[in-house]
């Protein structure tokens, strides 16, 4: 007993569900589906959770594995480029998902792209153009949008979740792009690290040079005591 979307055996003493959800896209499946139910361990549970997939509704079975497959990556995605939109339970969740479902060496930082649906260009820029900027490492915004974005009637949408097509019509390659990056980001953070680690040391300094007696009161401490036991 498997369950459907992560096709694990559900873990001793935990919770599971069985889904009779009615719901595949095909007859045939619907009926088996709602009759015998499918088993949903309670890690699936959560991450359908924060997918906006509700156990109180019906859903198609065969989907909701690549469902949760993109939200996990768009989550991850977020995680490192935008982490003000994302809790750390979410991150958590999403990244535990890809781990148990087979997919550990997957980073969706790098090797994975974002879908969405905006109403015009300029709402595609106020939401993820400067991620992505950042991502390819441009300044050219308007450039990044025509090579992201598809125009629909009214609205405008992904046109690939494909990086290297992207870095392609960007005109540059992805490994160059993410090498560079890379270590500017880890020159920034052993920077970051190295003023952490003198602040410490400053702070742990001046706190002893703080609370400790100076050796010329220690001295004077030892004398008065001297003369007293003189007397």
């Amino acid at each position: 007993m498997r369950c459907r979307i992560c096709d694990r055996l559900p873990p001793e003493h935990r919770p599971y569900v069985v889904w009779h959800t009615g719901c595949d896209g095909c007859e045939e499946h619907d009926r088996d589906y709602y009759d015998e139910g499918v088993v949903v361990c309670a890690d699936c549970i959560e991450a359908l959770r924060y997918a906006g997939i509700g156990l109180d509704g019906d859903a198609c079975v065969i989907d909701l594995q690549c469902s949760l497959d993109m939200w996990a990556q768009d989550t991850l995605w977020h995680v490192f480029w935008t982490p003000e939109r994302v809790t750390v339970c979410e991150a958590d969740c999403a990244r535990r998902y890809l781990d148990r479902s087979g997919n550990k060496d997957v980073d969706p930082a790098w090797d994975w792209l974002p879908k969405g649906t905006w109403s015009d260009v300029d709402e595609f820029k106020a939401d993820l153009g400067s991620a992505l900027c950042r991502r390819f490492l441009t300044d050219d915004m308007d450039g990044l949008a025509a090579a992201y974005l598809k125009q629909g009637d009214g609205w405008v949408s992904t046109s690939t979740q494909d990086v290297w097509k992207l870095a392609e019509r960007l005109g540059g390659g992805v490994t160059a792009r993410r090498g560079a990056l890379t270590t500017g980001m880890s020159n920034a953070m052993n920077a970051t690290s190295t003023k952490a680690a003198t602040q410490t040391r400053s702070n742990t300094t001046a706190g002893r040079s703080k609370n400790a007696p100076s050796a010329p009161n220690v001295q004077n401490n030892q004398r008065k005591e001297q003369s007293h036991n003189d007397y």
